[in-house]
């Protein structure tokens, strides 16, 4: 799922931005939130089979992760005098679609484990 997620924001950072720094701050921005998503459901996946507390605390990582990979791109953006929107725009609808795959694995994870779920 991350990777159709990926390939999808891949396209639309090829397409839907003008000139190559636009479109670079864009492949930055899927791909940072790519590797976010990916990691994000690595650690849920390991938290999970821990405890509730283990769920909780991965998510404040994944949180601190995902803060810091957005920092990062705008000071990219920021350094090769790019407009920052690209960066962000990639990010961002990256991040909310791998989101909702993320609470749909949380919430399936859960059900499959019966009553108590975690």
């Amino acid at each position: 799922m991350v990777v159709g997620v990926a390939v999808a924001g891949w396209i639309a950072a090829w397409l839907l931005p003008s000139g190559h720094a636009a479109q670079e701050a864009a492949f930055l921005g899927v791909a940072a939130a790519a590797f976010s998503g990916a990691l994000a459901l690595t650690l849920k996946r390991w938290a999970l089979s821990r405890s509730l507390q283990a769920a909780l605390m991965m998510m404040g990582v994944v949180f601190g992760v995902r803060l810091l990979l957005a920092v990062a791109g705008l000071a990219y953006a920021k350094v090769k005098n790019a407009s920052p929107m690209p960066f962000v725009a990639g990010f961002f609808a990256t991040y909310f679609v791998l989101q909702w795959v993320e609470i749909s694995y949380v919430v399936s994870e859960s059900k499959r484990r019966g009553p108590g779920g975690l």
